[in-house]
């Protein structure tokens, strides 16, 4: 576990600063696995009727899938610092 959080953080930090050390695979592995990650966030909170922090939280979930998806979909790997999940899931080209 600890290993794999540790590789998470290298990539978040490689990736917030733009460098390109990972495939394309890669890098829609990252935003799946920390959305998983962050689901199991939104199921604790959720469990603990701490609904709008749940809600939050699943957003931040819907963003990262919808990132993964834009990334499958477009030549770059680095998907738009954007939040709007409706344009990344319409069109993969926002």
């Amino acid at each position: 576990m600890y290993n794999s959080k540790l590789k998470l953080k290298f990539a978040e930090i490689f990736f917030s600063i733009g460098l390109r050390v990972m495939t394309k695979q890669q890098y829609i592995d990252y935003w799946v696995d920390t959305a998983k990650e962050d689901w199991i966030t939104v199921d604790i909170l959720f469990n603990t009727k701490r609904y709008l922090h749940a809600l939050f939280w699943a957003h931040l979930v819907l963003e990262k899938l919808a990132k993964a998806h834009w990334v499958k979909n477009n030549i770059d790997n680095t998907p738009p610092k954007i939040h709007n999940v409706n344009c990344a899931l319409e069109t993969s080209k926002c």
